[in-house]
């Protein structure tokens, strides 16, 4: 839910969108709120980080988390099974080598076995 100025703003672009014929759903108003509030070199770096994460010394936990964090700022669409090998990739090694082979394409079932896998 938009409030104050964001919800303004929102109001009169959906106006503007609808009176053009533009199908305003979910990636639409995705796609014209990031051009409002996130500027083209804040998405761009932030997708950068998310190209480069890796666990390194955060938990599981904590790593799963960042990772959906910048994830959303990833300009190319994105599948479960791609979003999978992306964060097992940038698991520590030692549970990299032991989640990577069961090949797990649901996210929250790999964050929950690498969870359960480092102890």
């Amino acid at each position: 839910m938009l409030v104050g100025e964001a919800e303004h703003w929102w109001r009169g672009t959906y106006q503007m969108l609808a009176a053009r014929g533009v199908t305003v759903d979910w990636e639409c108003f995705r796609t014209v709120f990031m051009e409002k509030y996130f500027p083209e070199s804040v998405r761009h770096a932030k997708e950068a980080e998310f190209m480069r994460l890796h666990q390194g010394g955060m938990t599981v936990s904590e790593y799963a988390m960042k990772f959906e964090h910048l994830a959303r700022f990833y300009s190319q669409g994105i599948t479960e099974a791609w979003k999978c090998r992306k964060f097992a990739d940038g698991l520590r090694y030692e549970l990299r080598r032991v989640v990577v082979p069961m090949a797990i394409t649901e996210f929250l079932a790999l964050v929950e076995k690498a969870k359960w896998w480092s102890g």
